[in-house]
């Protein structure tokens, strides 16, 4: 009984840390995938023209406003 007592308090840490880690390593996955879904919006209004922006009520000046996070200006 003593070893089992034993491998719980090795192994108890040792999973929680592989549960932070996997959520950390998720998390950072999110912000990657988040970083690439905006690039490609701006780059995409980027692309269009002065009068196509107007169609979308955008002026050059205005894209990465419209496309970035609050958090990110």
């Amino acid at each position: 009984m003593a070893i089992v007592t034993l491998l719980a308090q090795v192994l108890k840490p040792a999973l929680a840390f592989l549960h932070r880690f996997a959520g950390s390593l998720a998390a950072l996955f999110d912000s990657i995938d988040e970083a690439r879904a905006t690039t490609e919006r701006l780059l995409a209004l980027s692309r269009l023209s002065d009068e196509e922006l107007a169609r979308r009520g955008l002026t050059r000046d205005e894209i990465s406003t419209a496309v970035l996070p609050k958090s990110a200006r």
